[in-house]
């Protein structure tokens, strides 16, 4: 088991499983753990964003051992501009060193069948 440490935060634990002399090969397996980043920091920044009214499916993971990612819907009522998704971008690198971020604004969160599965009514 090998566990290496990023300067991200994140932690690679898994395998390292075989290599060949004839064809070089390898593979990892295993996951990254992101311990730096405490999820509900992060919501709550999103949450006291101005026009944000909701923040769901929020995922944070590490794509390697430098970049970490974010992936969340937002509810802005109001819609917004391009800018808003670069500022927010640039604020979650700032403060959480998130490199990878992808943003869904929705105008609404009307599915009333999904909700209840995600812990949202």
């Amino acid at each position: 088991m090998r566990n290496y440490r990023a300067h991200s935060g994140c932690r690679w634990i898994g395998y390292h499983v075989g290599s060949s002399v004839r064809r070089c090969w390898c593979c990892n397996v295993g996951y990254f753990e992101c311990d730096s980043i405490a999820e509900d920091e992060v919501e709550k920044f999103l949450m006291d964003i101005e026009g944000v009214e909701e923040v769901h499916d929020l995922h944070i993971w590490a794509m390697s051992t430098t970049e970490t990612a974010l992936s969340t819907h937002l509810v802005v009522p109001d819609g917004h501009e391009d800018q808003f998704i670069y500022d927010i971008r640039e604020q979650l690198h700032d403060k959480f060193e998130i490199t990878h971020t992808t943003l869904q604004i929705e105008k609404e969160f009307g599915d009333k069948e999904y909700k209840p599965y995600q812990g949202l009514e």
